[in-house]
């Protein structure tokens, strides 16, 4: 018979990282920057306030897949506005 671990391990618990909020706070940070909105902004909303808090929000934004993601979201951002920069053919079907 297999021991069930208690939920929790450590009297400190609570300080631990949370990947799952963390997940969700990266991924509504991406799309809102991504419509155009100023990290400012974003940080001041209350969906960030439901989600687990401004200073969580700081933690996330500061790894680095977060900051890696949204140097994505720049550069992509910018190719679209180049004019030199062609967008990917498409076929009727509208499939790359």
């Amino acid at each position: 018979m297999r021991r069930q671990r208690p939920l929790m391990i450590s009297p400190y618990y609570f300080l631990s990282r949370r990947p799952f909020r963390e997940a969700r706070i990266r991924a509504y940070i991406r799309r809102e920057h991504r419509s155009g909105r100023r990290l400012e902004e974003i940080l001041d909303d209350r969906a960030i306030e439901r989600l687990g808090g401004r200073n969580l929000a700081w933690q996330t934004i500061l790894r680095p897949d977060t900051i890696v993601g949204l140097e994505a979201d720049i550069a992509e951002a910018i190719e679209a506005c180049d004019p030199h920069h062609e967008a990917p053919a498409r076929s009727r079907n509208g499939t790359p």
